[in-house]
């Protein structure tokens, strides 16, 4: 039985990834992953701060603590998707609020299939999320394999950002404080 974490570079699966070290547990892979812009040309789809900070901040650190970080893309990047759109006719106002009001849907979505895939190649395994204590909806809905290392030490979203904070890992993203 292999123990992952699925990791997103945000402060809660950040935050379990500092749990895991501190605490010592056996963690065979870290997941990540990126959806490309364009993936011909290694552009990320990621906010520029962003992904630097997964490349050349996070993902050092944990490979320092001896853990391997995997990153996995899909297929398919946001050029492809936009070449699908205008063949099918799509007019670029249309494809305009298509991306303004559907993008996070979308990169969820490539997100989780493109895991699910390589998860499926792993076989048995346990699957460390980062859902905080105060997330009661989604803890609700972890699978049989799933656990939440935030809610079994009662953190909430708040203590995950401090923690991240502390260890000199919170993204850039979080230039501001959480509402």
């Amino acid at each position: 039985m292999k123990n992952i974490i699925s990791w997103s570079g945000g402060k809660d699966s950040t935050a379990t990834v500092i749990l895991a070290h501190q605490k010592g547990l056996l963690v065979d892979e870290i997941l990540y992953c990126e959806v490309m812009y364009d993936r011909i040309r290694g552009i990320s789809g990621e906010l520029p701060e962003h992904a630097k900070f997964v490349r050349k901040t996070a993902t050092p650190r944990f490979e320092q603590w001896g853990y391997k970080v995997t990153t996995v893309r899909a297929e398919k990047d946001f050029l492809d998707l936009v070449m699908a759109m205008k063949e099918l006719g799509w007019q670029f106002e249309v494809m305009f609020c298509y991306f303004v009001s559907g993008m996070c849907t979308f990169v969820d979505d490539i997100k989780r299939r493109t895991l699910d895939a390589y998860k499926k190649t792993l076989g048995e395994y346990v699957e460390y999320v980062g859902i905080a204590a105060e997330e009661t909806g989604r803890l609700g809905r972890l699978k049989q394999n799933q656990r939440s290392l935030l809610a079994e030490c009662g953190l909430t979203e708040r203590d995950a950002r401090q923690l991240c904070a502390q260890e000199g890992l919170l993204s850039h993203i979080y230039n501001k404080e959480d509402k």
